[in-house]
Order: C-alpha cells, then structure tokens, then sequence
C-alpha cells in the first residue's frame, strides 16, 4: 500500500514503475511470486533497474566531488516522481559523513500527488528528514514548460521525460507503427531550453537514452508513445542548450545513461 505519515516501514505502490525499483530489495525478491519474477526480471525490468542504480550512482559521485573539497553543492531531480533515486543518493552522501550544511535539493514534478508522497518518503529516514526540516530539502510542484525554480544548480538529473516529446528523434511509437505523427509544440528543446537555465555554467546533466531498434520494439508493449532518441540524437538535442558529453556513459540492453556538462 501507499506508505503513509505513521508508518515506519513501507512499500510504495500506484506506479508500475516503482515495483522494478522496489525488486531491488532482498526481502522482497525472496517473497516475489512467479509471475512477478517473470514481468520485473524481463529484459524491461532490469534495464530499469540499471537505470535507477545508475542515475544514483552518478548523482552520488558528482556531489561527493565537490563535498570533498568543502564546496556547497546544489542538486535538483525535475520530473522526479516520488524521488527515490535522489532520496538514496543524499542518504548515501550522509551516511558517508559529508557535511549536511553543504547540501541543498530540490525534488520536482508535476503531479501533486507525487509532491505529496516525496515529503512522506523523505520524512521516513533520519538523515534526510532532517534536511527536510531545515529547509535543505524543497520538494514542490512544477510543470518543466513553466518552471517554478529558476534558481541555478551544480546538478540535475532528467530520467524518463524527454522522450515525451518530439525533435532530434530516431523514430517514434507512430512511425514504427505506420500512424501520424505529433508535430508538437512543446518540443524538447523547450524542455532543455529551461533545463539549462537552471544548471550553473560547468554544472552537470543525468539523463537517458535508448538502444534504439530493440527498446522500440520491447516499449511498444507498454502501450505509451515515445519519441526515441539514442546517443547522437541525444547530444544533437542538448547542444541546442550548450551542454556536451562529460565522458561518463552507461549502456544496457535498452536504455544509456549518460552525464553532459553544460558549457559557458
């Protein structure tokens, strides 16, 4: 069920999205039926897995860079959900005796049911609901076409969202499929144009792309209509905002994890 203000221990449900995170965990895998082995260790569930673990990793390793030579570092997840990836990555900086005072975040999205449930999540470990308490946290409700935070930040990450929306694309749901395709606005330069904005010059961009001609075909069956793009579209698309490849790229069966540094 939902985890709610008192309870201690949870499981978060009402997105399919968070059961592949949720698998991660050991006392859950061992109780997972059959099925759920078969459908969340699929080709699909594992790549989300990686992506997840990826993005927090390199969320991780970018703030500890600058931690660890006692510079104060602004992070922010847009389009984050209930933000479990940022949630570990500052719990995993905290446990590792880096200075809270240091830290600021932001977690956004545009649904205000998951501003809700990212409070009740980073309200449930000590370590980041004292940040929460301080203020270090802000958890708030944004549309990325009309941002609310325009306030720059060493690093943001960007996961699931651009390929919503068209432009520097591969393919799209509707053209694998033989269907018209959207013309848009909003385009995803609209998107990036905003991304920018809010990311300090040299500062760091975490997002995902797609091995193209397998992820068409394993996504379809989900039902929603994406706009692919694989790595060159993706750094066609992000120059238009001056970010380019930092060097740091992670590949798996369907999706790339990448991090680009924005210039200036």
């Amino acid at each position: 069920e939902p985890s709610r203000a008192d309870t201690q221990n949870f499981v978060e449900g009402g997105d399919p999205m968070n059961a592949l995170y949720m698998m991660l965990a050991p006392e859950i895998r061992r109780n997972a039926g059959t099925w759920d082995h078969i459908i969340l260790d699929s080709v699909q569930g594992r790549d989300v897995q990686w992506r997840f673990y990826w993005e927090t990793r390199c969320t991780r390793d970018i703030a500890a860079a600058k931690l660890s030579r006692g510079e104060p570092v602004r992070l922010k997840a847009v389009a984050a959900g209930a933000g479990l990836s940022m949630l570990l990555a500052l719990d995993q900086l905290l446990r590792e005796g880096y200075d809270p005072r240091l830290i600021t975040a932001t977690i956004s999205d545009r649904e205000e049911s998951n501003v809700a449930k990212s409070e009740r999540l980073f309200g449930k470990l000590p370590s980041t609901r004292a940040l929460l308490e301080s203020g270090r946290i802000k958890i708030i409700a944004e549309d990325l076409l009309a941002p609310k935070d325009d306030e720059p930040h060493d690093l943001i990450t960007v996961m699931g969202i651009l390929e919503y929306f068209p432009g520097h694309t591969f393919t799209t749901t509707e053209r694998h499929l033989g269907h018209p395709e959207p013309q848009g606005p909003p385009h995803a330069e609209d998107l990036v144009r905003n991304i920018a904005a809010m990311t300090v010059p040299g500062g760091s961009l975490v997002t995902n792309t797609y091995k193209l001609l397998g992820a068409v075909r394993i996504m379809e069956v989900f039902g929603k209509k994406f706009r692919y793009r694989g790595r060159s579209e993706m750094h066609r698309l992000l120059a238009t905002s001056g970010f380019v490849p930092a060097g740091r790229h992670y590949s798996g069966n369907v999706f790339d994890v990448e991090v680009f540094r924005k210039e200036g």
